[in-house]
């Protein structure tokens, strides 16, 4: 399979590339005044923020991780009350789970919460329809609604923990400061090729911390390490097949494994109506 590579690679690379060369190629200039004190409090004034953000958007992405892992226990959890409980219940959860971690898994953030509460709904319906017959399926119906409950808590505190933290206005009092910091610092240059590489570098540690940020306010990073490979753990806990969105393996975000799964392919871009299809791999041959 041809590796997918992104717009937003590219152009990142092109940027960092060009942000490495500014020092060499911009002409000296000397400012009439000194800038130092000028330039240490636009820098403290960047790493305070900076810090500051990456912080709290940190605080919220382990806590969403956090969520992502009770959610997925919560929801075997449920399979495996109602299997004990009766085998059609089960049949029930389970198709009714499928449906709900397939429509997540649609979103290719995580911000899927406040879009798959309709699946979630048909989830707890699923639950109250089940009718306990006997001592022992008595005393499992307790706990599994209140596993149940405890998913609407997950649900709410996802769909907040999962916005993002940094608005467009801060985003841009960011890069005023960012700007500011590499004119001030273009300054300091003597004409050798160590301060400008020196310089140079530091521009493009600039835009990696920028970068980093984005990614962690954005749940982008976490996405990636954790909405595929959680949700596979789900399917196999409830009896399915594994369960790929077309996207997740071209962007190389999961790998398929070495048995049958299920991918969705959607019929139109920007649009998550999808067509599921199995794919069974073939076999590996020893070689002799």
């Amino acid at each position: 399979m041809m590796k997918y590579v992104s717009f937003k690679a590219v152009s990142g690379v092109i940027l960092q590339i060009f942000l490495l060369i500014i020092p060499f190629i911009m002409p000296l200039y000397t400012p009439r005044t000194d800038i130092g004190t000028l330039l240490t409090v636009i820098s403290l004034l960047f790493a305070i923020l900076i810090g500051f953000f990456i912080a709290a958007s940190t605080s919220n992405l382990l806590r969403l991780q956090t969520l992502i892992a009770d959610e997925d226990a919560s929801l075997i959890a449920l399979y495996d009350y109602a299997k004990l409980i009766s085998a059609a219940a089960a049949k029930r959860i389970s198709a009714a789970i499928d449906v709900y971690m397939i429509a997540a898994l649609d979103y290719d953030q995580l911000e899927y919460s406040a879009y798959t509460r309709d699946r979630l709904h048909d989830i707890m319906r699923a639950v109250n329809s089940i009718k306990p017959k006997g001592a022992e399926a008595l005393q499992l119906y307790q706990p599994m609604h209140e596993t149940k409950n405890h998913l609407y808590a997950i649900n709410q505190e996802s769909a907040l923990t999962s916005k993002k933290i940094i608005s467009f206005s801060h985003w841009l009092i960011l890069l005023i400061l960012s700007v500011l910091l590499g004119a001030l610092l273009l300054t300091v240059r003597d004409g050798g090729w160590l301060t400008s590489l020196i310089i140079g570098l530091l521009f493009v540690a600039i835009y990696r911390v920028l970068e980093l940020m984005y990614d962690i306010d954005s749940n982008e990073i976490l996405a990636k390490q954790l909405s595929f490979e959680n949700a596979q753990h789900v399917f196999q806990s409830i009896d399915k097949l594994p369960y790929f969105p077309g996207y997740a393996l071209e962007r190389g975000y999961a790998h398929p494994p070495q048995k049958p799964y299920r991918i969705g392919v959607y019929l139109k871009t920007g649009s998550l109506e999808k067509k599921i299809k199995l794919v069974k791999p073939r076999a590996r041959h020893a070689s002799s």
